[in-house]
């Protein structure tokens, strides 16, 4: 959800449905969703949002939610979607397999990025774990462009899943939780923010352009444009290792876009 009274980008929302509790006005009972955007807001200040809530105020989302929210996302035709969540709890997929269900949510996704929709997801916080496979939904999608953490001293966080296009800062990130509360959280859901900014900035650039970039081009854009990175990890068989990977640039990336693209 969304706390209503944020001043900084409350009256920049443009449409709220609550697929939970069917609430019409704005709330956020977890803070959750508020703080995913004041991450957005602060990269791209006159962006416009609409939220779909889709989470309990457990934290649990149940799969005929999302599944719903996604057919909503279709209609209203947003440029990007950022996804700060995962099908991970047996309650959400209501009796259905594992596989099936996450069959049924792919499926969605291929929808969704057919519409001409950019799917941004966070990686997970599965520790290292975790492979581009239909496996691990959303972020394990091939619809989706998928965002891993990094500390406050830019290595990789080992919370952080390594199955990412690229990565940003995910550790100890300044959030704000409501209009009189702001906070330090960790997490890839707030990695995954930074990343949908800079994909709203580059479909913004492409729009200027009179082009529609697709998700192969916006993810070749953030790799080429993201600074080159390595970081020791220690795997769960306790082994040291060197993991290469691109972390996210904003500076890099205009210049990546003013450059190649005109």
């Amino acid at each position: 959800g969304v706390h209503p009274d944020i001043p900084a980008f409350s009256d920049h929302v443009d449409g709220f449905h609550d697929f939970v509790y069917n609430r019409a006005e704005m709330y956020d009972d977890g803070d959750h969703g508020t703080a995913c955007i004041s991450i957005m807001n602060r990269v791209v200040p006159d962006a416009r949002y609409i939220v779909y809530k889709i989470h309990d105020e457990d934290g649990y989302n149940a799969l005929t939610d999302v599944l719903e929210a996604f057919n909503q996302v279709i209609v209203d035709h947003p440029d990007v979607l950022n996804n700060s969540w995962g099908l991970s709890e047996v309650r959400e997929i209501e009796g259905m397999t594992w596989v099936d269900a996450n069959r049924v949510l792919n499926e969605t996704l291929q929808r969704v990025d057919a519409a001409g929709i950019l799917i941004s997801t966070s990686a997970g916080n599965g520790s290292y774990d975790g492979t581009f496979t239909d496996e691990q939904l959303p972020e394990g999608s091939r619809y989706t462009i998928s965002t891993g953490a990094t500390t406050i001293m830019g290595e990789i966080a080992g919370f952080s899943d390594l199955d990412a296009h690229v990565f940003a800062p995910g550790h100890l990130v300044y959030v704000t939780r409501s209009a009189a509360n702001n906070d330090f959280w960790s997490g890839t859901s707030f990695s995954g923010p930074f990343t949908t900014a800079a994909v709203a900035v580059i479909e913004n650039y492409g729009n200027t352009l009179g082009r529609e970039l697709t998700r192969d081009e916006v993810v070749s854009i953030l790799q080429e444009s993201g600074s080159p990175q390595s970081s020791t990890i220690i795997g769960h068989d306790g082994q040291a290792r060197r993991f290469e990977f691109r972390a996210l640039d904003y500076q890099r990336l205009v210049q990546h876009l003013q450059e190649n693209y005109r």
